[in-house]
């Protein structure tokens, strides 16, 4: 089965970092991100959480309004509100993430880089602007192949 997310959309609010009884810092926040029904634009608030390190650099270079790519998988949790009544609640847990935009309005400014987090325990790959996807092919164009020799295959030989 496949449980994946991905959203991109502007923060509803400065994100506001917390630390749990264990001391992870923990961030909860909301996206806006619009799409088309009808012919009309709608805007969709979607709650995501991070954690650890990742929670800590979102804190770090985002303010409301800032652009941002997340992507994790949707969850489930529910919990019993002040009135004792029970609340469902789905939200993206955010597993990697890229900015979109730099932050002009301060001094420092978001790197345009990727973050990767993993599973409940995150760890972290060194920030890529970009990936590159390896060839899969290569090893069959080197000439100095211990396999063997290339295969000399000219076009008169192709059925094509």
């Amino acid at each position: 089965m496949l449980n994946k997310s991905i959203i991109i959309g502007r923060f509803t609010r400065d994100p506001e970092l917390r630390k749990t009884q264990n001391g992870k810092s923990v961030l909860n926040f909301s996206l806006a991100s619009s799409r088309k029904y009808g012919g009309n634009e709608q805007v969709d608030y979607i709650n995501c959480i991070v954690w650890e390190k990742g929670a800590e650099i979102i804190a770090q270079y985002m303010k409301k309004g800032s652009l941002i790519q997340v992507e994790g998988r949707t969850v489930s949790r529910s919990y019993d509100d002040r009135d004792g009544k029970k609340v469902y609640v789905q939200e993206v847990l955010v597993e990697n993430f890229n900015f979109l935009e730099s932050r002009t309005s301060s001094t420092q400014s978001a790197p345009q880089q990727s973050y990767n987090q993993q599973g409940y325990s995150p760890s972290y790959s060194q920030p890529q602007s970009s990936y590159t996807v390896s060839d899969p092919y290569a090893d069959f164009a080197s000439s100095d192949d211990s396999d063997g020799p290339l295969l000399d295959i000219s076009s008169d030989d192709l059925p094509f």
